[in-house]
């Protein structure tokens, strides 16, 4: 049997016992120490991001049923998760530009402008991008885009938050993909 901790830095939690036939919880509570801690985060990114890696880019549409533009605002440095919902998106036919990480909704408005995007995809994993979002719809407004569908997911936003934007929340890269297919059907069915 092995003894192995849940994820938290200085919090009480539960120790799992791991026995290869069987995963039980036990109410003990303990402690993690920093070292452990900071092994189980770096052991845990590493597997998160060597799957994301590992995930062959898929071809282009042949016949794209939309366009979405991607990407996260400043000061976002991550793009594991923006790539993973890309990757998605393409699998399912739709046609993706990627604007990068950590730019500015300006940037962001005007290349939705440019490729004439039908949804506009925004990964927010700081609270400091989450504060850049009524930035991005007034940036969408000033170009002309003012409704236009716009799906936010990421560890940083809830769906009350994008309630408050008006954009549509995805938890999953599968929920990018349901809604963003809900869009473009909603999109079709208005014209």
């Amino acid at each position: 049997m092995e003894l192995l901790h849940e994820l938290s830095r200085d919090r009480l939690l539960s120790t799992i016992i791991f026995d290869p036939g069987c995963v039980q919880i036990n109410s003990n509570i303990k402690r993690v120490s920093d070292y452990q801690f900071r092994k189980e985060i770096e052991v845990g990114f590493e597997m998160s991001w060597l799957k994301a890696m590992r995930e062959k880019e898929p071809p282009e549409p042949v016949n794209p049923i939309g366009t979405v533009v991607i990407g996260t605002l400043h000061p976002e440095v991550m793009d594991t998760a923006k790539d993973m919902v890309r990757r998605s998106l393409k699998l399912a036919q739709f046609k993706t530009v990627d604007v990068g990480k950590g730019v500015s909704p300006a940037t962001f408005a005007s290349k939705a402008r440019e490729v004439n995007a039908d949804i506009i995809v925004v990964s927010v994993l700081l609270t400091a991008a989450k504060e850049n979002l009524p930035k991005l719809i007034s940036a969408m407004e000033l170009e002309g885009l003012k409704g236009k569908t716009v799906i936010i997911g990421g560890a940083a936003v809830t769906k009350e938050d994008a309630d408050k934007i008006g954009a549509l929340f995805g938890k999953t890269r599968e929920d990018a993909v349901v809604l963003a297919k809900k869009a473009i059907e909603q999109k079709r069915t208005r014209t």
